[in-house]
């Protein structure tokens, strides 16, 4: 493969495109969950994989936010990518995009949510958290902001019972940390962050069942051929190339729409649950 000249742009401090200096074949798009100059060092060796085995350039873009990485979908700007499942299931309804392949850990803790509290609290299950202060993610995020809040409603605990919220952004550690400093007195984590701060000052207070992974996906008027070839190359992809993006990775399996009808259910009673996106 032969060696190219990329060039890295951010525009607005979120948006990167990481392109060959000539035209590129395929856009390939990822959601700002990290910044973009960490998305792009996490990615770049799958890509070039992916160009290789397809006989294609591949160029990289990360969205302003996630809305924005659906709207690229909707308007063509972006082939293919991946997407966290709350995510995947809007950008299939607003723009039809399709599942592809998802990667997962054969250790499920990155399938699950819990919320957790600092290990002097008082606090024993969700009920008793009515009154207090709470730290989800990402607004977008299936397991910082989706999952716990619909474990809260099915505590009967809307987000008026709380003392108060606050929305963090996309790195989860910073919720635990935020919690033993005393600045919330629960949150929504990933069982895998989780387990590393149980001996740190956290406890786990409530977890909720396995969910659906995220996965790459697909425009859903990419090409057959082209689509065919980046499976592929996903499923040829050495282990240690998806392990940048998902630790531990192992278990590669193609997904259907279906497989996220859980996730479409959490969507939309959290939407529709009257608070404020």
């Amino acid at each position: 493969m032969r060696t190219f000249l990329y060039i890295l742009a951010l525009l607005s401090g979120s948006f990167v495109s990481i392109s060959p200096v000539y035209c590129a074949s395929l856009v390939f798009g990822v959601a700002p969950y990290k910044k973009p100059s960490e998305l792009y060092v996490i990615y770049r060796p799958l890509i070039e994989h992916i160009s290789k085995s397809i006989g294609k350039e591949v160029d990289f873009i990360v969205g302003k936010s996630n809305l924005d990485i659906i709207e690229k979908y909707k308007t063509k700007e972006i082939d293919f990518g991946y997407l966290d499942p709350v995510t995947y299931v809007r950008a299939h309804r607003a723009a039809g995009v399709l599942p592809m392949l998802s990667v997962t850990a054969a250790d499920d803790d990155y399938l699950h949510s819990v919320i957790v509290v600092r290990d002097t609290s008082p606090v024993r299950n969700l009920s008793q958290l009515k009154g207090q202060r709470f730290a989800f993610g990402d607004k977008n995020s299936t397991l910082t902001h989706y999952m716990p809040h619909y474990m809260l409603l099915m505590a009967s605990l809307g987000l008026s019972d709380l003392q108060n919220y606050q929305f963090l952004g996309g790195n989860d550690e910073n919720i635990a940390l935020n919690i033993i400093n005393d600045n919330f007195d629960a949150g929504g984590i990933s069982r895998f962050t989780a387990k590393n701060f149980l001996e740190k000052g956290l406890r786990i207070v409530a977890e909720s069942p396995e969910m659906p992974s995220g996965l790459f996906v697909s425009r859903n008027s990419m090409s057959t051929t082209d689509k065919v070839k980046v499976i592929a190359a996903l499923k040829s992809a050495n282990l240690t190339l998806l392990q940048h993006i998902i630790p531990e990775a192992s278990v590669r399996t193609e997904r259907s729409d279906r497989d996220y009808d859980w996730v479409r259910s959490i969507v939309n009673v959290v939407d529709y649950s009257g608070h404020d996106r």
